[in-house]
């Protein structure tokens, strides 16, 4: 759920303004409903959330905005804009840039636009001026007990309520709730190391409580999804959190994502876990690595193998789900940290059977520490917003969002890189269906007898799983057609 425009519009609509959020994810005719919204006389300007993997459609949603309405003011907002605003201003379907948090400022830029007042007086923007950039002061950090209790309603909630678990096949209710902004830590390859993004912030708990039950009384949902960066961050808030709902006899099931070292009998009580564990349908750290030298000195996670042993442990002998992310082709990652990595996720699934395993290949996103590091080693980033999207054009691939593998000049072996990709997750998958299953028994059988022979190429189990897959898909289709279907058939 697009909680950050959901803010947007939730401050606007206190303000007395009419809004209109639309998801390009999400909604299929979006194009239709911009050109609607667009045409419209009364519509002060189109404002845009985006992250430098979202360019690419931004850029055609602007496009397409200028050529219906050449003199309708786009806002970008967002990471990049935030990162980079003369490189945004630069492009000409962009006329303005919010930088840093929007709450206050979409405020003041709407009622400049609609007033006439000069640009400058509106705090955390950049523009175009007599022929060059403007900017502004940039604003403080949004106070969020100031914020009003979001509207949901502004959203088509249907659209993102029902979906499954994040480690079953099992669709029910769940509704997201933003309890917090930024994290406590410092790891290099995190956004939220950038000094515009490092301010820590939580909801106050009374706060929260508030907006978590009017949410169960509107939707009713069967879950919660805490989506913060590091959800139990701070303590004290989760002990009266769910200390209070319980004493109002609110309770539900939930998961977040949060770290390792706060799964600990030492952060935690043992006594919280074993009151409110059982409600708990998932939850997800980030490991990133096996080896704790590139965990902890390059990516300054600061976790030890026994805050994450302990963890997974906790959640074994608790019986709640629990998932780990690693990353691979990290700079100065060595061949042999490369494979400490597959090592120690075998030691963590014997500790934890059900352990659920994501990896990703290191991608260096401009604002964290590592990607001026990346620069250094030869990875030359894109100048211009029409470079940025020439260069996501080129990784269209099923293992590839952002930057090819082969542009990254650090990775050795990067066949190596791909395999690791494609194996861990189905090998380590807790979901059930019967692709899955055979999956599993395919990945697992291949990556002992990779490791055993150390040959990383020639990559055809991923040949059989693209036909498996479409065979799949194939039949699900026929079966959706027939008439005397007994029942929906589970698929990948």
């Amino acid at each position: 759920m697009p909680l950050g425009i959901l803010h947007l519009g939730s401050v606007l609509e206190a303000e007395g303004y009419e809004v209109r959020l639309v998801d390009c994810t999400v909604q299929r005719n979006f194009e239709e409903i911009i050109r609607k919204e667009v045409e419209d006389e009364g519509l002060s300007f189109v404002g845009l959330s985006v992250m430098t993997v979202q360019i690419p459609s931004a850029l055609d949603i602007s496009r397409m905005v200028k050529g219906i309405r050449s003199d309708l003011p786009v806002v970008w907002g967002g990471i990049h804009p935030t990162l980079f605003p003369e490189q945004t201003l630069q492009a000409p379907e962009v006329d303005i840039v919010c930088v840093g948090e929007g709450e206050r400022t979409v405020v003041e830029l709407v009622e400049a636009l609609r007033s006439g007042k000069e640009l400058d007086q509106v705090r955390g923007i950049g523009f175009k001026k007599d022929g060059g950039f403007f900017f502004t002061p940039k604003r403080e950090p949004t106070d969020l007990k100031t914020l009003p209790l979001l509207r949901y309603d502004l959203l088509d909630v249907n659209e993102y309520i029902f979906h499954s678990l994040p480690f079953s096949r099992q669709k029910v209710k769940v509704i997201s709730i933003h309890s917090g902004r930024g994290c406590p830590y410092r790891c290099s390859f995190c956004i939220n190391s950038h000094p515009l993004f490092r301010h820590y912030r939580q909801i106050p708990g009374e706060r929260l409580l508030a907006q978590i039950e009017g949410v169960m009384r509107r939707y009713e949902p069967d879950v919660i999804y805490f989506q913060d960066d590091n959800f139990l961050a701070d303590r004290k808030r989760t002990l009266f959190l769910f200390d209070a709902l319980k004493a109002k006899g609110m309770e539900f099931k939930w998961y977040a994502v949060t770290r390792a070292n706060y799964l600990s009998d030492n952060y935690l009580p043992i006594a919280f876990w074993e009151k409110y564990g059982p409600n708990c349908v998932g939850l997800g750290i980030g490991v990133e690595s096996g080896s704790e030298r590139v965990r902890n000195e390059v990516l300054r996670k600061e976790l030890s193998n026994e805050d994450i042993e302990e963890a997974v442990a906790l959640c074994a002998r608790l019986n709640i789900p629990i998932g780990a992310s690693f990353m691979v082709g990290i700079p100065h990652e060595t061949i042999a940290e490369r494979l400490e990595t597959l090592r120690y996720i075998d030691k963590l699934r014997k500790i934890n059977p059900t352990l659920s395993c994501n990896i990703h290949y290191f991608q260096p996103y401009p604002g964290c520490p590592l990607f001026e590091e990346a620069k250094r080693l030869g990875f030359k980033p894109p100048v211009s917003l029409k470079q940025w999207e020439q260069m996501l054009d080129r990784a269209r691939s099923w293992y590839e969002w952002y930057i090819p593998i082969e542009e990254l000049p650090w990775i050795e072996r990067p066949a190596m890189v791909k395999y690791f990709l494609w194996s861990i997750p189905f090998a380590t998958s807790v979901k059930g269906g019967i692709i899955s299953y055979v999956m599993r028994k395919i990945a697992s059988a291949s990556l002992f007898i990779r490791r055993k022979i150390g040959l990383w190429r020639f990559f055809v189990e991923l040949l059989f799983w693209q036909v498996l897959r479409r065979t799949w898909r194939f039949v699900r289709h026929l079966r959706r057609l027939s008439p005397k279907r007994s029942g929906e058939m589970r698929g990948i």
